[in-house]
């Protein structure tokens, strides 16, 4: 399942289920030469340095093999500190490595077992924005293999 868990890591970079982490500040802390105010309300916009050709080369392309050891050809970016999909630090989200344990397992077994064909057409697809990010009128046909 390597490279399953390769495509999942390069599907969550480039479209990240959190785009958007928000923070309050818990006191006043200068970052910089700009001031937050104890009280102020932050957001980390993730999908931005997530998919930024100086963090990863050819970034809008799917690149699985970019998180295959010894696959990522020399000279490209790869930086996978820059995926803050589940948070990053002492905050991130503590159910991350679940998450990609489920995804993995899921996926592979569906592409085990199943033929998958898109319904609509690809730029039908839209992106919606809730708490988190999710497809909307993504339908796909399953066939028994």
């Amino acid at each position: 399942l390597k490279f399953t868990k390769a495509c999942v890591e390069e599907t969550t970079r480039m479209k990240s289920v959190a785009p958007i982490l928000y923070f309050e500040a818990l006191e006043d802390v200068i970052v910089g030469d700009f001031k937050i105010n104890k009280g102020d309300s932050l957001m980390l916009q993730t999908a931005i340095n997530q998919n930024r050709d100086t963090n990863f080369s050819e970034a809008s392309s799917f690149m699985p093999y970019r998180w295959l050891k010894g696959e990522c050809p020399m000279g490209y970016q790869h930086n996978p500190d820059q995926v803050r999909t589940f948070g990053y630090g002492p905050r991130f989200c503590p159910g991350k490595n679940l998450a990609y344990a489920e995804m993995v397992v899921l996926l592979g077994n569906i592409c085990r077992n199943f033929d998958l064909e898109l319904t609509v057409p690809a730029n039908e697809v839209e992106e919606v924005l809730a708490f988190t990010m999710h497809p909307s009128n993504l339908y796909m046909k399953l066939k028994n293999k």
